[in-house]
């Protein structure tokens, strides 16, 4: 595996434990939130498994991500300023600092993604 590609798994692990103990915190609070509304339009209890649920999904895409980097043959490509890009199915946008320089995830499905496929 590409040592790039590598930094970035480590990257991306080290911020998905991040999310996972959002997650766990976010649960908590909204299992421990009082039930009974306040005012007529309390809606703390809900907003806050709202949270809970996003944080979940957040902690989805990191999955897949660290899945896919893991088990595809990804090679960055430079992107002439001295920072890379690397082609994911889903969930680009996100960068990372690496020894090589900033590496950026872009989304095979954006038109900077398709234009990079094809070349």
């Amino acid at each position: 595996m590409d040592q790039i590609v590598k930094e970035v798994i480590d990257q991306l692990k080290a911020q998905l434990q991040s999310h996972r103990q959002s997650v766990s915190h976010a649960v908590t609070a909204s299992r421990e939130a009082p039930s009974r509304m306040e005012a007529r339009y309390d809606s703390r209890k809900e907003d806050m498994a709202n949270l809970a649920n996003a944080q979940d999904e957040i902690v989805a895409q990191y999955e897949q991500l660290i899945i896919e980097l893991e088990t595809t043959v990804n090679q960055p490509v430079f992107d002439g300023k001295g920072g890379y890009y690397l082609l994911v199915s889903k969930y680009g946008g996100k960068s990372f600092q690496t020894s090589a320089g900033k590496v950026t995830l872009v989304s095979i499905e954006s038109p900077l993604g398709q234009k990079l496929a094809q070349s």
